[in-house]
């Protein structure tokens, strides 16, 4: 997170920058707990990029992994083979959220060997402000709790910066939320920088895609299916497309070996941000 503000000395700058600054990077920190069979926790860096009535939300090795897949494919085929295990390392919660007016929403993402699905959604989340405060990374907070996903939450927000917007699907408070997680502590994000740069791009159109192919649009209800589904079978339908290689022992053993590291990631991150 190279030159990121620390957040005690922003606030001043955040007035009289904010409302007028053309991209905004917030840095969240999100520990949480990916296995519902373990109480192991991990932590990762999640960004919230604001470019006027847009934003866009993802994991940071997310925007990494992309970033080295457009530049790889755009510029030579040796350097696509060079990075291929970093270009094709599986990230835990690799979904892209964008929002438009903080009602509007995409979520997209890619579902083991399906392929890449995105559904809309429009946010109307039931906000209870409590008169409830205290102190978070030295900014003065105001308590927030909604219910969303199958969980109750717990968001801080701050009225010294206003902007609408937070982590995931979260927003349309009266400033930025700070702090949020849910009421077991499964999920917790902390804002730990901000930065103002014109030079921070939405991507949009990139997180609309998958390795240069085009994500399927399904309602949320196929969404949620299609995960289950694939938690189930990670397979999929593997074994029908590949009828002619039945015979062929060292590509069924290969086809196990992927199956099994599938069925082990499924089993350590299984403990999804929404309950479905």
């Amino acid at each position: 997170m190279k030159k990121i503000i620390n957040i005690i000395g922003v606030l001043i700058f955040l007035f009289s920058h904010f409302i007028y600054s053309q991209s905004i990077r917030v840095y969240y920190e999100l520990d949480y707990q990916p296995s519902k069979a373990s109480k192991d926790r991990k932590k990762t860096i999640d960004l919230l990029t604001i470019k006027g009535n847009q934003s866009t939300f993802q994991n940071q090795n997310v925007l990494m992994r992309d970033s080295l897949f457009i530049k790889a494919f755009s510029e030579h085929r040796d350097l696509m083979q060079k990075e291929q295990k970093s270009i094709y390392k599986k990230i835990p919660n690799a979904y892209k959220v964008i929002k438009k007016d903080n009602e509007k929403l995409i979520l997209n993402e890619y579902i083991g060997n399906l392929g890449g699905f995105y559904y809309e959604e429009k946010m109307n989340l039931n906000w209870a402000i409590l008169n409830e405060t205290q102190k978070i990374e030295n900014i003065l907070c105001q308590k927030a709790t909604t219910q969303y996903g199958g969980r109750q939450w717990t968001a801080w927000f701050s009225n010294e910066i206003p902007i609408n917007n937070g982590p995931y699907k979260f927003g349309n408070l009266p400033g930025l939320i700070i702090k949020m997680n849910d009421d077991k502590n499964e999920f917790i994000w902390t804002m730990k920088g901000l930065r103002h740069d014109d030079k921070f791009q939405l991507y949009i159109k990139n997180m609309m895609e998958h390795q240069g192919f085009a994500c399927t649009k399904i309602s949320k209800k196929q969404f949620q299916k299609t995960i289950k589904k694939y938690y189930k079978n990670p397979l999929g339908n593997y074994m029908e497309t590949f009828q002619h290689y039945k015979k062929d022992a060292d590509f069924i053993k290969k086809l196990r070996e992927y199956e099994k590291a599938e069925l082990d990631f499924i089993k350590n991150h299984n403990n999804s941000i929404e309950k479905y």
